[in-house]
């Protein structure tokens, strides 16, 4: 059964183009609707995440005591999911909080798939979240593969590659120092050593925007135009790629509805 600690958690994921203030409009309007319950006493609203995620937020919420509201925790998040529902494209998800996990507490149901095979696992990863989707005894799906980073991918051409004498990680190394910088050396000072970064400067380290004006060496150390050899194309990707036993994992989770067991759920999964 689930508890009555009236503390809760509801995370917020939107389309990876959303910026931090994007993000904050949709985030605040929602905090707003929960703050428009009386049995709500206090709220705090995070935007952004530790892996540059823009577009993800998340709302702490806590309940007045037990003692002075006539709502359960578990009813308040039934009430809540009606509330945020024309919300839906921001997938709001509700759970208990456990301070002793980040953001929050894991869902009761859990299903992990793991393989080697990208393809494949990302394939009937989406097919079972979809029939989960459907599981009425079910509440707030989520899978951890969600497509929520915009990438600029740089594909090299092997075959002009290989006539101009380009190797692949090569060109991989230089382009991250295009964006990175370097750590050549270190600076000295008191017994502590601190590491002295070389960076381009910011309009120069956008590599859309300057694709055509880069050059990356060859094997005899001679540039080559990046573009001779490569193409790109733009896409969304996975924030954090998760891997268990030297294979890629996906999981999926999710709540039990008002009077569903975990077994029951198991048990036709």
């Amino acid at each position: 059964p689930e508890g009555n600690s009236g503390e809760l958690n509801l995370t917020l994921e939107l389309p990876a183009d959303y910026n931090l203030d994007a993000t904050h409009d949709i985030a605040k309007k929602i905090d707003d609707i929960i703050h428009s319950n009386e049995e709500v006493e206090l709220t705090a609203l995070t935007v952004g995440s530790g892996s540059s995620q823009s577009n993800r937020g998340d709302i702490y919420i806590r309940l007045k005591p037990g003692k002075i509201r006539n709502i359960t925790t578990a009813e308040f998040k039934e009430k809540l999911r009606k509330q945020v529902k024309e919300f839906s494209f921001a997938h709001p998800i509700i759970k208990d909080y456990d301070p002793s996990i980040a953001g929050g507490r894991g869902q009761p149901f859990n299903l992990t798939l793991i393989s080697t095979n990208q393809e494949n696992l990302e394939k009937y990863a989406a097919l079972i979240y979809e029939k989960l989707k459907q599981e009425p005894r079910l509440k707030d799906v989520d899978i951890s593969n969600k497509n929520t980073r915009v990438e600029f991918r740089v594909r090299i051409k092997d075959t002009v590659a290989k006539m101009y004498g380009i190797n692949a990680q090569a060109v991989g190394d230089e382009l991250r120092g295009y964006v990175e910088g370097y750590t050549p050396t270190k600076f000295r000072e008191k017994g502590l050593e601190y590491d002295v970064r070389v960076r381009l400067i910011e309009s120069q380290r956008n590599l859309k925007e300057n694709f055509n004006q880069l050059y990356v060496p060859n094997v005899n150390q001679r540039l080559i135009r990046l573009a001779d050899i490569a193409q790109t194309s733009e896409g969304s990707e996975a924030a954090i790629i998760t891997r268990q036993d030297h294979g890629r994992y996906i999981q999926l989770s999710g709540s039990l509805a008002k009077g569903a067991g975990l077994g029951d759920v198991m048990d036709s999964a």
